[in-house]
């Protein structure tokens, strides 16, 4: 898996999907304290990040802006599992799910002891 920690990804681009990450099947992406802006994907989804099926996501004190997707998710497309964590996705576009598109989402859990709570806000 890729472990990100203190990093800027800026402008990244992707002529199909994933503009800064693509996560293969049953890939893992840990993204603690950082930044993605800026990131295209140009035909297809996932600007920022694309997370194919069985995928694993965790998103802790980052941040995910200005990013771009022709197809769905501008700044996160997942088919598995996300975590989001004090994480805010922002300023970001696509044809569906302009801030996060999330594949097969069977249930969703708020952790109660984790502050402050992910904010998505500005995505079209």
């Amino acid at each position: 898996g890729i472990i990100s920690i203190n990093s800027t990804f800026s402008d990244n681009v992707a002529d199909v999907g994933g503009g800064t990450f693509y996560v293969q099947s049953h890939g893992k992406v840990s993204m603690l304290d950082s930044e993605i802006r800026g990131g295209k994907a140009g035909s297809s989804h996932g600007g920022g990040i694309m997370g194919n099926e069985d995928s694993h996501l965790l998103l802790r004190n980052s941040s995910i802006h200005n990013c771009k997707a022709a197809g769905m998710g501008g700044g996160v497309f997942n088919n598995g599992t996300v975590n989001l964590v004090a994480t805010k996705i922002n300023e970001n576009k696509a044809i569906t799910g302009g801030g996060l598109f999330a594949y097969n989402v069977a249930n969703k859990t708020n952790d109660q002891d984790v502050a402050p709570r992910p904010t998505m806000d500005g995505c079209s």
